[in-house]
């Protein structure tokens, strides 16, 4: 299995936009290296994110 190298879609369209509300904790995977814009725009009970060392960028408002 090969890991993404992204996450989210760069657009205004959140990740998970469907479950926002039930997203808790998110461990990113080693060779991750974007959190692309808006990924987990407005996942408010989103209280912890493990980040890979492989992380280069994250995009505006990915967390907001």
């Amino acid at each position: 299995m090969q890991t993404p190298t992204f996450v989210g879609d760069g657009g205004k369209n959140n990740l998970f936009t469907n479950n926002k509300n039930k997203l808790v904790t998110v461990t990113l995977p080693e060779g991750v290296q974007t959190i692309n814009d808006f990924a987990f725009h407005n996942c408010s009970n989103l209280v912890s994110c493990s980040f890979p060392s492989t992380l280069k960028k994250i995009g505006e408002q990915a967390f907001f």
